[in-house]
């Protein structure tokens, strides 16, 4: 009885083992998940150009023009770099980029692109090239107040007088306008004329050279030096060229040269050396000091006048 009573313990304990195992959850594997991949978000070259000069970083557009000037194809991405390199005063970066890439470009028709370019070519000194796009600017029907002030200079340099003051005349800054249209005047000659306009402008570091030298041709020298003596004008190698000669037709020679001696080193340059030594040859009758002076001005100077004065 004993040994049957033990074995219904063990079938029940094995019965009770057997589903309670069943029933238990059996372990799970960890579920591997697939690895996400990086996404990295491009943009291109033209927006990138556009983001930069958003936030003006314009030795940042430079930056990575130089190092990556072959990718720059097209306007819209090129345009940053022109204004950055305008923003510099690079003018002869913006020439090369217009004739190494803008050129070989069909109908390039940005107009604020090819004002920039037109006023690089004339402050290069290629009066021509900026004359062909900035008249072609003005005739397509473009307006802006660099380009009236520019092309109106360009007609100066050609003495197209009449049609520099018309162009000049649109520019809207009395200021402004009064300048240009005093530098037309005096190319021409109308020096009464041009010293009404520069007497009605602010705003330039250069008026009072050009009153002075206006008062010169007008034979004011009075007024001339009164404006000396008031400490009216800054000397540089142009005041200090018209003061000195107002000086010496007054029979104050020694004073003129000590003018122009006292000059600031940087002013001591070109019309400063033909000027001084033309003190030391004829009034001073110094013609070795006259030799050496005029022969430092020739370094800067083709002159064959001054040339002359040296072979006789």
């Amino acid at each position: 009885m004993k040994a049957f009573i033990n074995r219904c313990l063990l079938v029940i304990s094995l019965v009770y083992l057997f589903y309670g195992c069943a029933a238990s959850p059996k372990p799970t594997e960890p579920v591997i998940m697939p690895e996400k991949p990086i996404i990295t978000e491009t943009i291109s070259l033209a927006e990138e150009m556009k983001e930069n000069y958003s936030r003006k970083n314009f030795d940042g557009i430079i930056k990575i023009y130089e190092k990556r000037e072959k990718e720059f194809t097209g306007t819209d991405t090129l345009k940053p770099v022109i204004l950055s390199y305008l923003w510099r005063k690079s003018f002869d970066q913006i020439v090369k980029i217009a004739e190494e890439k803008l050129a070989n470009m069909p109908n390039v028709d940005d107009r604020e692109v090819n004002l920039i370019v037109g006023i690089s070519y004339y402050e290069k000194g290629l009066f021509e090239a900026s004359r062909r796009i900035l008249s072609n600017l003005y005739e397509s029907g473009y307006r802006h107040e660099l380009l009236n002030i520019y092309l109106s200079l360009i007609f100066m340099k050609k003495n197209q007088t009449s049609l520099a003051l018309s162009v000049s005349a649109e520019i809207e800054d009395q200021s402004k306008k009064n300048y240009i249209q005093g530098k037309i005047f005096f190319n021409e000659g109308s020096y009464e004329k041009a010293l009404e306009r520069f007497s009605n402008t602010s705003g330039y570091k250069d008026i009072e050279d050009h009153i002075i030298q206006c008062l010169y041709y007008l034979g004011k020298y009075n007024e001339i030096l009164k404006i000396y003596e008031e400490k009216k004008v800054q000397l540089n190698r142009r005041t200090a060229a018209v003061i000195a000669s107002v000086l010496i037709s007054n029979g104050d020679i020694k004073r003129a040269e000590e003018l122009l001696k006292g000059l600031p080193d940087q002013e001591k340059t070109g019309s400063f050396y033909r000027n001084i030594g033309l003190i030391y040859d004829i009034y001073f009758e110094d013609k070795e000091k006259a030799r050496e002076l005029y022969n430092k001005y020739l370094t800067e100077v083709n002159d064959e006048e001054v040339t002359s004065w040296i072979a006789n």
